[in-house]
């Protein structure tokens, strides 16, 4: 899915909305470029070569005609964010190469997606040329329906790039597809838990805005809700299953995921989401007679018995099943008869589901 840098140079810049202008070559003399040497409306005096080494590049006038962008509007980018042309001229005026190209047509569709120049000037400024050139294939991609199946691979990339552009729709409705195409335990571990460590990733080295993690979740969490709800009718009794997150750990998308995951196998659950003390998980457990409790942790929690004392003390006991990385390596520790360790969502769904029988 990656263009290289010697494809985008063969094959020209793109036009608008991905379409690629055809026929245009750096290395031969297209319609829009001028060779820096010939002036151009008075753009360029005679004679004057580019400070580039390019032999042939485009001026800031073309640039503008050809993506509808207002010349003064290329300056401020340039300006403001650092978004300039490679070349000038050696009296100074702009010449833009086809890579350069490919970042003002980013930059236009990034902030035609809705966000801040800023934040789309981050983005573009933090890929090379064959970066730019693949998230032009993505955004391509994003702004056509989706066809098929979405392989893991591009599922993931169709959601990080729908969150740098803070494209809320398109998030929903890749999640709905993915959640549809597959069960919810094999979509988190290939698709959505990859694609949310990129996105917050990415946003705290600051190539993606800072509202695009909170927003990929919580578009997550309104498709995962759906998945269960349109389950609701066929499955059993909520109670018997507890779902909390371990103490004051605030992740509660993998609980949610979990209890979409056994909604699809006809096991409905309870959510108690996060910041419940153990001691209202041992009540609720004890009031809703629950058989399985399973706990989410992605912050160091303690093994020992002394925490866990009110749920041990049940009886009956339910079983517990321990996840995510916050428990560190549980065979180092003895774990407390009923209980058990999975590393990955699929595998805790079949143990609750286990000690339902």
């Amino acid at each position: 899915m990656r263009t290289s840098c010697a494809k985008l140079v063969q094959h020209g810049p793109r036009g608008r909305a991905g379409d690629e202008v055809k026929g245009e070559r750096v290395s031969e003399a297209p319609e829009s470029a001028v060779p820096t040497a010939t002036p151009e409306g008075g753009d360029q005096p005679p004679g004057e070569a580019s400070s580039g080494g390019l032999e042939y590049a485009w001026t800031i006038a073309t640039v503008s005609q050809k993506f509808g962008i207002s010349a003064s509007t290329l300056r401020t980018w340039e300006r403001r964010y650092g978004l300039s042309p490679s070349a000038r001229t050696a009296g100074g005026h702009r010449r833009y190469n086809g890579a350069d190209l490919d970042r003002v047509q980013l930059m236009q569709q990034l902030l035609d997606a809705g966000i801040g120049a800023q934040d789309a000037a981050k983005v573009v400024l933090s890929l090379d040329p064959a970066g730019v050139a693949a998230a032009l294939v993505d955004v391509a991609q994003l702004d056509a329906p989706t066809r098929g199946a979405l392989s893991p691979e591009l599922a993931t990339e169709t959601l990080v790039m729908a969150a740098a552009q803070l494209n809320v729709d398109k998030i929903g409705r890749t999640c709905a597809q993915v959640i549809q195409e597959r069960n919810v335990a094999e979509a988190w571990q290939e698709v959505f838990a990859p694609a949310l460590d990129q996105i917050g990733r990415r946003s705290k080295e600051g190539s993606l805005p800072r509202a695009a993690p909170h927003l990929a979740a919580q578009q997550l969490a309104v498709e995962l809700g759906s998945a269960v709800r349109a389950t609701r009718s066929r499955t059993d009794r909520g109670g018997a299953v507890l779902l909390a997150s371990a103490c004051r750990d605030e992740h509660w998308l993998p609980m949610l995921a979990l209890q979409a995951a056994l909604a699809q196998n006809g096991i409905a659950s309870t959510t108690l989401g996060t910041y419940v003390p153990l001691e209202e998980v041992a009540e609720t457990a004890r009031l809703l007679e629950s058989k399985a409790v399973f706990l989410w942790a992605s912050t160091r929690q303690p093994l020992h018995l002394g925490p866990w004392r009110p749920l041990w003390n049940l009886d009956p006991r339910p079983h517990v099943v321990l996840g995510g990385p916050g428990w560190g390596d549980p065979a180092q520790h003895e774990l407390p008869t009923g209980v058990e360790f999975c590393p990955t969502l699929g595998g805790a769904a079949s143990l609750v589901r286990d000690h339902l029988d």
